[in-house]
């Protein structure tokens, strides 16, 4: 419920902030299959936001680092709007990688 909320006043101010904005080959993007979509902008929070306003056909989940999720508000805000978190080595050691294979299931 959060997220449809937040997603209809991202999508709002999206069209104030940017004139255009395009997007191509939407019709590459199969229904109801399991797709990755990789950005490659420095804002990652951004692209979350632009992608998923725009690309409507699947229902999508984001990807953030695990220790984002450390504080227990954030951690249940970032889960409401479909982000998961993936651990990395250089923050939990190698042991604890496999806490990403249940993010990886979510998605």
């Amino acid at each position: 419920m959060i997220y449809e909320f937040l997603r209809f006043f991202v999508e709002i101010a999206l069209k104030f902030y940017f004139r255009t904005i395009y997007y191509l080959n939407e019709e590459n993007i199969p229904d109801n299959q399991p797709v990755i979509v990789a950005s490659n902008h420095s804002n990652s929070a951004l692209d979350a936001m632009i992608i998923d306003a725009f690309l409507r056909k699947n229902k999508l989940y984001w990807l953030a680092r695990g220790d984002v999720f450390a504080n227990k508000w954030v951690g249940k805000f970032m889960t409401s709007v479909r982000t998961a978190p993936i651990y990395r080595s250089s923050e939990v050691g190698f042991v604890d990688i496999k806490r990403n294979n249940e993010s990886f299931e979510i998605c």
